[in-house]
């Protein structure tokens, strides 16, 4: 038995099935990149928006602990040395979280270094923790103290509450900021 083998001929596509099949890719490929360009720039916002987020989150979830806690606030002081030892800076504010003439003072601060809000915890003279808070400050943070009702009063005196407050600078928008707002109420003893 013999096998036959054809030989292939010259088949193939004519120059009309060609541009045809060329169209046709054109035509689906046009709105999968627009899709694929709309999708990356819109992320552009939103993670944006999420660094916002978890700024304020973020500044939230240290802050209200740290008021609840706090023996003494001092809003724009300087942190003390037997505290904080050799390290001490100038501060925004300044919670202190132990009874003055405790073995061991403890304090927590917050300051600003450029664009960025910071805190850091000192214990018995030397710098126990830090964190970056937020990024991109286009200010100095602003703290103040109230009574229980929200009435402004002197951080040495009967406060009962802390406000706090940054405002941030929008990475993707010139010129447009955004401020996060905080307050804590001292936990009663």
């Amino acid at each position: 038995m013999r096998k036959v083998f054809r030989r292939r001929g010259e088949e193939g596509l004519t120059l009309n099935e060609l541009l045809i099949a060329m169209l046709i890719t054109g035509l689906i490929m046009v709105p999968l990149v627009s899709a694929m360009f709309t999708t990356v720039h819109s992320m552009v916002g939103t993670e944006n928006r999420i660094d916002e987020s978890n700024s304020a989150a973020l500044f939230a979830s240290y802050f209200t602990p740290d008021v609840q806690n706090a023996v003494t606030v001092a809003p724009t002081t300087t942190e003390s040395t037997a505290v904080c030892g050799a390290s001490a800076r100038a501060v925004d504010l300044l919670v202190t979280t132990s009874q003055p003439g405790d073995a061991t003072q403890t304090s927590v601060s917050y300051y600003h270094s450029g664009v960025l809000f910071l805190r850091r915890t000192c214990s018995g003279g030397t710098v126990t923790g830090a964190a970056r808070v937020a990024y991109n400050l286009s200010g100095a943070p602003l703290f103040s103290c109230a009574d229980a009702t929200g009435v402004a009063l002197p951080c040495s005196g009967a406060w009962q509450m802390v406000k706090g407050s940054i405002t941030q600078s929008n990475a993707t928008t010139a010129g447009s900021t955004y401020t996060t707002n905080v307050q804590a109420t001292k936990r009663l003893t």
